[in-house]
């Protein structure tokens, strides 16, 4: 980040923006290397940035990097929303990979589980 030489470091909110902002100007891959620091230095993100991270890389044909964000945001406890669900199976149905589409289903049991 182009601050820390002078002594500000970016939070939670500074790396969600550059997710946001990223994802809105249709740089997705961008946006996930961002994610990955943000994970990495335990700063989780919100539904919403995985929300939004999911369902554009799915719009660009990276449904196995969209899955793997959707199994880190379930492991963190987040419940995405339907519109992540249908992005990666639409993404997934429209590269005739339904068989590689099998691992939503076993996520969705395991969210019902209490």
């Amino acid at each position: 980040m182009a601050r820390q030489h002078l002594g500000c470091l970016p939070n939670k909110e500074t790396y969600a923006i550059l997710v946001d902002g990223l994802c809105c100007e249709g740089r997705f891959v961008e946006a996930s290397q961002i994610l990955e620091r943000m994970v990495i230095k335990s700063y989780w993100p919100s539904v919403a940035t995985y929300n939004m991270l999911i369902r554009g890389l799915c719009a660009v044909g990276r449904q196995y990097e969209a899955g793997m964000w959707l199994e880190e945001m379930v492991s963190q406890g987040n419940i995405p929303e339907s519109c992540v669900w249908d992005a990666l199976l639409t993404s997934f149905c429209s590269d005739m990979v339904i068989s590689d589409a099998g691992f939503l289903s076993a996520m969705l049991e395991q969210l019902k589980k209490p």
